[in-house]
């Protein structure tokens, strides 16, 4: 059994829980920055987990949600040309879009990462 990370709360006052543990598999693994927008819904990366491939015999990462403690896979990377290993998080414009960088993956070439942008509008 690995550690793949979790996602907490705190709440001022000393409330503390977990929202999500991950797995390692499909949700994900090693979690990076969270957004959380003013309605409570959080958005994160984690920069393995998300699937095997060959390109990332650990997976590549994937863009996750969580609303409560129920986790939703947004978008799961392969490495080439998508992307792989996202580390630095997302922003969210006012349409509800998410942006975000990947550390490799992209051109079969170079392998540098991308800067990607998915049209989810969800929350």
């Amino acid at each position: 059994m690995g550690l793949y990370g979790s996602v907490y709360f705190l709440i001022p006052g000393g409330e503390f829980g977990k929202l999500h543990k991950f797995t390692g598999g499909a949700d994900g693994s090693g979690p990076g920055p969270l957004l959380v927008t003013a309605s409570g819904v959080v958005y994160g990366v984690t920069a393995r987990g998300g699937g095997s491939e060959d390109v990332c015999p650990d997976g590549c990462g994937v863009v996750f949600e969580l609303l409560a403690t129920n986790e939703t896979v947004v978008y799961t990377f392969t490495g080439n040309p998508n992307g792989a290993f996202p580390k630095t998080g997302v922003i969210r414009d006012a349409s509800g879009n998410l942006y975000g960088t990947t550390f490799g993956g992209g051109s079969a070439s170079g392998n540098y990462g991308v800067v990607f942008k998915l049209n989810y509008s969800q929350q």
